[in-house]
């Protein structure tokens, strides 16, 4: 079975459409007596010494140039000291502190993920809704941003809870009423791959179509935007069974995804893995041969050749060209990826796998002499393989290597 490839939306940060222009803060008096200014303490307004007075702002936007400058330490750093500065501020000023959580509480989120803090992730989403909520309204843009980041955060950890299609409905519902297409489309397209895995196929290729055809308008048919939906659809598709229609759409994202962006980004190598496989799920091998070509030295080159993207599609390659008949070239790649994943995963399923496919395609290449060396390695890492990997996988290499026991018998 061709296990489809999925992607979440691209870098919010990146999305002006979906930050506040420059939300305004409560009226700080000024000049002569009665007059008033609007201040700010969004990400926008880190040029306004008005607004850099409020201490809580001025480390976020510290924070901010120090991200935009490489510094992610320093800047993490910032940020949290940002963070509490907001709410040791929040009794004094409720207004300005609120909103700066509003704004980084979400950086948070998505600092404590990439760290692998899951439950510091979801603190922090849930206190960003709730400072967005308590600052802007409840039918505010910031909170339609912020009920969307919960949930899509969620759904990136395999939560399919009522909860998060909740969240989704409520940044849907404002985006549609404030007009904000790009954050419509970006939340319909969370609620499809909800709905995919939650395993109501129908319902996520409708939202999806949705999804892509106001992206089309909102952010044109060359954006990572455009070709995440397009990647999406092609995973629904395989899920429902059709295999052919997911490569269209596939084939379709790589051409989004070469224009932005770029031919040796994450996304467009992923989704172009993705295709590969899927092409050797249908066994268009004619197809996938150069692909795969393709792939191993690009990954290679962008990733590096220990990166497992690369043993993976080595392995993958190997496996394209047994089917072909060429169990030489196959034992050379598969002892290729053996050979890194012996060294950067040397007691994983994984790695044993490897091992057991290189002896197959050294036992048709050039006889038990040749297999029985590789044979041996695979046991030796099934034998080290940690507890808690699946003991239907387990199982399932062990058979296979008592298969390979009776064709080549120790010596």
């Amino acid at each position: 079975m061709c296990r489809p490839f999925r992607f979440g939306p691209w870098l919010l940060s990146a999305l002006p459409l979906l930050l506040a222009a420059c939300a305004s803060g409560p009226p700080v008096p000024t000049g002569p007596a009665g007059s008033t200014v609007v201040v700010c303490h969004g990400p926008d307004c880190c040029r306004d010494p008005l607004s850099l007075a409020f201490e809580p702002h001025r480390l976020n936007c510290e924070s901010l140039a120090r991200r935009a400058q490489g510094e992610h330490e320093q800047a993490w750093k910032l940020l949290n000291e940002a963070i509490a500065a907001a709410r040791a501020a929040e009794s004094a000023n409720e207004e300005p502190a609120r909103e700066v959580l509003c704004y980084t509480l979400n950086d948070a989120g998505h600092g404590h993920g990439r760290r692998g803090d899951i439950d510091a992730a979801r603190a922090a989403f849930d206190g960003n809704l709730a400072a967005c909520r308590a600052r802007f309204g409840e039918a505010s843009k910031e909170t339609a941003q912020a009920a969307y980041s919960r949930a899509n955060f969620r759904l990136g950890t395999g939560d399919v809870s009522t909860g998060v299609a909740e969240d989704l409905d409520i940044a849907i519902h404002i985006a549609q009423t404030l007009n904000l297409q790009g954050l419509r489309a970006i939340a319909l397209d969370a609620s499809g791959r909800l709905a995919d895995l939650q395993g109501r196929h129908a319902d996520g290729d409708r939202l999806l179509r949705e999804a892509l055809e106001i992206k089309r308008t909102a952010f044109g048919e060359q954006s990572v935007e455009f070709g995440t939906t397009l990647t999406n659809l092609g995973a629904n598709a395989i899920d429902r069974g059709d295999m052919a229609q997911g490569a269209t759409w596939y084939q379709a994202a790589m051409d989004a995804y070469r224009a932005d962006p770029g031919p040796d980004s994450d996304r467009y190598l992923g989704v172009a893995s993705g295709l590969a496989s899927t092409w050797l799920a249908m066994e268009e091998y004619e197809k996938a041969g150069p692909l795969y070509e393709e792939l191993v030295e690009a990954t290679g080159r962008v990733f590096g050749v220990d990166d497992e993207r690369h043993v993976t599609l080595l392995n993958d390659h190997a496996v394209l060209r047994f089917r072909q008949g060429d169990a030489a070239r196959a034992q050379t790649l598969f002892a290729a990826a053996l050979e890194v994943r012996r060294r950067t995963r040397p007691d994983a399923i994984n790695t044993a796998w490897t091992a057991f496919n290189t002896a197959q395609a050294s036992l048709t290449a050039g006889g038990c002499d040749a297999a029985l060396p590789y044979g041996r390695t695979a046991q030796e890492i099934l034998d080290r393989v940690a507890a808690d990997t699946a003991q239907a996988e387990r199982d399932e290499l062990t058979a296979s290597l008592g298969e390979f026991r009776k064709a080549c018998p120790s010596r």
